[in-house]
């Protein structure tokens, strides 16, 4: 499926702040792995590592610094990097629901080799040559510093210089220039837009919106991308369905839309949502259990509507199905959550100017900087290293089961 959203680093790509100009050279992703691990070929969707690192292969004199994602840099520049889950990229790793990740979740490593590759990380997040740590939100930070403090894999003086690191910025979207004017009458178009199946409530929002259906007939227009099971198609007769669809066509979609419904069960920031907000939609979405960090962003009843997750699903989808009603029918309350939406992207908390205000600062500590690093071996392992386009076909190959493995160079 086309991605229909580009995501945190996208958007810092399409609207970087004034001045700053980005370069994405090809780089080297670098594994530590055990001395002990007998394989001729290392995986590292399929074989534990305990540090990961990259480095980019280009002259490092036309950089001022290096901004991350997730993963620690090797080399001799400054950095910082941004992150929605330390502790996932701590014991786990870049790569999601493959290589380490399933090993740590199936009980085959201790907890001791997971501390162990923890604390090895978390050298590099310590090290001098790291600026700044970036959460997406409060929560994210909260959880990854009770991590840090309860394991133990980092003592003072280190754990109180690694603080100073720490800080939010939520990714941020300019308000869209093809946002139409707001509705004032039928029909209400409501979108609902999920790439994977029930983590992002895909079987709520399937009942909600046939109960939409049933209720308000011309009213409302219901637009669905994304997947959607066979057996939910036919309770939908006037569904406007798309299972792909070029990003272009979703934005003008979004642009046409006047509200963003989103039941999702969990989200680790919500780009989606954002992107929405963005467009002046008014937006209804989930709170609570996986989506702990949302009221940092919108508050329920003046920017959103959100339903608990802890409620059980025939009280979600009957609330879910008040809400979006409410919204069809009260055009003061549809147009009082879209104009909150246009403002939060103007000057509020997911605003360009509220993320340049923390970011450029950290972008002039790095240009001003003087630091050099060399790369610190690790005892008792073995370094392998793979370019970042052979990566990108493993991690393609890897989503579609395929046994296919790419040779790694030793070094």
């Amino acid at each position: 499926m086309s991605e229909l959203h580009r995501g945190v680093h996208g958007s810092l790509l399409d609207s970087p702040p004034n001045g700053i100009s980005y370069a994405l050279p090809p780089h080297t992703h670098w594994f530590a792995i055990p001395k002990s691990t007998d394989e001729p070929i290392f995986d590292p969707f399929e074989h534990f590592s305990v540090r990961e690192s990259v480095s980019f292969d280009a002259p490092h004199n036309i950089f001022a610094g290096v901004h991350l994602s997730r993963i620690p840099l090797e080399g001799t520049l400054p950095w910082i990097v941004d992150t929605d889950c330390l502790m996932v990229t701590l014991r786990c790793g870049q790569s999601l629901a493959f290589g380490n990740e399933t090993l740590v979740n199936s009980g085959t490593l201790s907890e001791a080799e997971i501390l162990r590759r923890s604390a090895l990380m978390m050298r590099r997040f310590a090290d001098s040559s790291c600026y700044g740590i970036l959460f997406h939100s409060l929560h994210a930070l909260e959880k990854a510093v009770s991590f840090v403090k309860d394991t133990g894999i980092l003592q003072e003086p280190s754990f109180e210089r690694w603080m100073t690191k720490l800080d939010v910025i939520r990714p941020a979207l300019p308000p869209s220039e093809s946002r139409k004017p707001a509705t004032q009458s039928a029909p209400i178009r409501i979108l609902y837009m999920g790439r994977s199946g029930n983590d992002k409530g895909q079987d709520v929002a399937a009942r909600v919106f046939a109960c939409l259906d049933r209720s308000m007939g011309h009213a409302v227009v219901l637009h669905w991308v994304g997947p959607i099971p066979p057996n939910l198609i036919s309770i939908h007769p006037d569904l406007q369905w798309y299972k792909e669809m070029p990003r272009t066509e979703y934005l003008d979609l979004l642009a046409s839309c006047d509200v963003f419904f989103s039941p999702t069960i969990f989200e680790s920031y919500g780009m989606g949502l954002v992107e929405a907000a963005s467009f002046g939609l008014a937006i209804v979405t989930s709170c609570g259990p996986g989506m702990e960090h949302i009221g940092e962003i919108f508050k329920d009843g003046e920017s959103a509507l959100m339903i608990d997750n802890t409620f059980p699903v025939p009280k979600r989808i009957n609330l879910y199905f008040k809400a979006l009603s409410e919204l069809v029918t009260q055009t003061e309350l549809r147009l009082r959550l879209q104009s909150h939406s246009s403002r939060m992207v103007v000057d509020g908390c997911i605003s360009l100017k509220k993320r340049d205000d923390t970011l450029v600062p950290l972008y002039e500590r790095m240009a001003s900087s003087r630091y050099s690093s060399t790369r610190r071996p690790i005892a008792s392992t073995r370094l392998y290293s793979i370019k970042s386009e052979a990566l990108l076909a493993r991690y393609a190959s890897a989503k579609n089961k395929s046994s296919r493995r790419v040779r790694i160079v030793n070094s």
